[in-house]
């Protein structure tokens, strides 16, 4: 169904009456207990309990399930990679629905062409390194990320403002439970209760008109964003990011589409360049352990050293290590990268290249992890042409504009944007943007 055809605030495509209400709050709730309770005490028993549960939810492909589904994927436990391998065997049952959608269908046949460097890598990690098969998955489950856009492309007609307000109670109550009740560790999507408050402050205030609810959000949000523990600059760029693009989409400004689309990636090579030959060289003042406000200096001070003395390194050393290495083809036994700071002083460090482009060719060498990254900038580049439909609901499109920008900022700075705990946020979301654009 054409885009062009919906009606202005119309989310609803498909009626989901084959799922009752019943049925989601259940798997709800119980993927809420089994996060809570079961993937922290009982992992392997929860894991073989809850396993039949997520494969039905994938299974029954209807956008209601999401939320339960991001809530299993949240803890970051063994669960996701069932999650996942349902989700790639649904899409290559029903791959004959990416023939109407030529740049989705070329998606899917590079994933499922890279499947068995991916197996194969995997099986690596496991007989060679003894990794077992958890750790192993692990490892390789950056891969896995543009299965959750696939997926959610499949689905993108059954997703409507019932889906999306679950979606949001979703990750608030993630986030009450782990930050202020402290009753399970912080995950990376509750994190994103960060990000969806401030711009849903701004959809009241410009969209819906609701200024109490609007100022609300915006003095809710905006103090407990300074105050998290869990601030950082990504977190603050995002958030900006989106909001920026929200109102750009709002004025109906094609705007949003260039800076969500090729122009960001040409930003985003140029600061790793940047960030490489002038790290050593680099001059900033005294930075505090945290996030500063206390000045402008201390703030520019901070962002600084965040760049040049906490990334840029990684970067350089990321990179040193793949001229030196070459991997064509996926290396089981790539070693530790070596960090070089401004003082000369070396590190071996073990948490990658804090880069995701520079990360998928370090796990998976030039070719699979070249075709990875191509994949990574095609989605979000098709995701941004949904920010030039007006006809869209104005409700969705803020969260929309959370999961593209966190996934660009993380292309620079991180790699958790592919990963599976938060990539069905990420990626899932922007999966469904781009079916429902077209």
């Amino acid at each position: 169904m054409n885009s062009i055809e919906r009606q202005p605030n119309d989310m609803t495509d498909k009626s989901n009456s084959s799922v009752s209400i019943g049925e989601v709050a259940l798997q709800t709730v119980l993927s809420f207990l089994a996060v809570l309770v079961g993937y922290p005490n009982m992992t392997s028993v929860t894991i073989v309990l809850m396993a039949p549960f997520v494969v039905l939810m994938v299974a029954r492909m209807n956008a209601l399930f999401i939320p339960a589904l991001m809530i299993h994927c949240s803890s970051e436990s063994s669960i996701m990679f069932v999650v996942f391998g349902a989700m790639m065997i649904t899409c290559i049952i029903k791959s004959r629905t990416f023939s109407k959608q030529s740049t989705v269908k070329n998606i899917f046949r590079v994933l499922l062409l890279l499947a068995p460097l991916f197996v194969w890598l995997t099986l690596q990690k496991m007989v060679i390194d003894k990794f077992n098969w958890q750790g192993a998955i692990n490892y390789t489950s950056m891969y896995l990320g543009g299965w959750a856009f696939l997926y959610c492309f499949l689905i993108s007609d059954t997703f409507n403002t019932r889906v999306l307000k679950l979606i949001l109670w979703s990750i608030a109550g993630l986030y009450i439970i782990s930050n202020v009740l402290s009753v399970i560790h912080w995950t990376k999507l509750s994190n994103c209760f960060m990000l969806i408050v401030p711009i849903y402050g701004f959809y009241y205030l410009l969209k819906s008109k609701r200024t109490f609810i609007g100022l609300l959000l915006l003095l809710y949000g905006i103090p407990s964003f300074l105050l998290s523990q869990h601030e950082t600059f990504t977190m603050l760029l995002t958030s900006v990011y989106s909001i920026v693009v929200f109102v750009l989409w709002n004025s109906h400004n094609k705007f949003a589409t260039t800076i969500t689309g090729k122009v960001s990636y040409i930003v985003i090579f140029f600061l790793m360049a940047y960030g490489i030959l002038n790290y050593k060289t680099a001059q900033y003042g005294d930075y505090a352990e945290h996030m500063d406000f206390s000045s402008a200096q201390s703030f520019i001070n901070r962002a600084q050293y965040k760049f040049f003395g906490d990334r840029a390194l990684f970067w350089d050393a990321s990179w040193r290590q793949l001229m030196v290495l070459k991997p064509v083809l996926p290396m089981h036994d790539i070693p530790d990268i070596v960090a070089i700071s401004a003082e000369g002083r070396m590190s071996e460090v073990d948490f990658g290249a804090h880069n995701t482009p520079l990360q998928l060719l370090r796990i998976f060498g030039f070719l699979m992890g070249g075709c990875l990254i191509v994949c990574f900038m095609v989605i979000t580049n098709l995701t941004a042409k949904y920010f030039r439909n007006y006809n869209v609901s104005s409700m969705e499109v803020p969260i929309v504009s959370v999961a593209v920008t966190y996934s660009i900022v993380l292309f620079l700075t991180g790699t958790a944007a592919l990963l599976p705990g938060l990539a069905l946020f990420t990626f899932g979301l922007m999966g469904i943007a781009s079916g429902k654009n077209c």
